[in-house]
């Protein structure tokens, strides 16, 4: 639920965003008035569904990946202490393998994403002149080929894994220093 309501903020963004990115001579100004012009309110959130088609699977595989790679290096890790001072919390080699395999994770699930996000950007470059995702899709194989919906694919995996490690080892980090992760995290073997 949270997901679906950030990226109903979100959205707006990434239309004007992705209008900058493509025009590259319009200001901020010109392209939110031409969105509002062509379509109204409803033109901000042109691609809403492929953007939660994208963002819901990028979260859910990431959270599969990231816990199937938590049980596989389990036995490597150290055991918690419960009485750890800061400076050991932090350098705490558990925490930081979570939030390595957390980055790894996330550019997993980003690349097999990348479909969905070519087609996300192409219908919200489109805002003014909306098409379905289906029709999208179809055009861009169709044209293209295969190979372009992977296009910006290795992007996502060198964007998106260093900001993968600091989210889930700040998380874990989080977790750890409130003792929750011993209700989170528990890891059935």
């Amino acid at each position: 639920m949270t997901e679906i309501i950030a990226m109903s903020i979100r959205n707006p963004f990434e239309v004007i965003k992705q209008k900058q990115q493509h025009l590259r001579t319009r200001k901020t100004f010109e392209i939110i008035k031409a969105i509002y012009n062509k379509r109204g309110p409803r033109g901000f959130y042109t691609g809403y569904g492929t953007l939660l088609l994208r963002e819901l699977p990028t979260s859910i595989l990431e959270l599969v990946f990231l816990e199937a790679m938590i049980r596989k290096f389990k036995k490597y890790l150290p055991q918690h202490k419960n009485s750890m001072h800061l400076k050991e919390i932090l350098l705490n080699s558990h925490v930081i393998t979570v939030g390595i395999l957390g980055g790894i994770a996330y550019g997993l699930a980003g690349l097999i994403t990348t479909p969905i996000d070519v087609i996300k950007s192409r219908i919200m470059i489109n805002a003014l002149n909306p098409i379905g995702f289906f029709t999208c899709l179809t055009n861009t194989v169709g044209n293209e080929g295969v190979v372009a919906l992977f296009k910006g694919g290795l992007m996502r995996i060198i964007l998106g894994t260093p900001g993968g490690i600091l989210y889930y080892y700040m998380f874990y980090l989080g977790l750890t220093l409130t003792n929750a992760h011993s209700t989170f995290f528990q890891i059935r073997q």
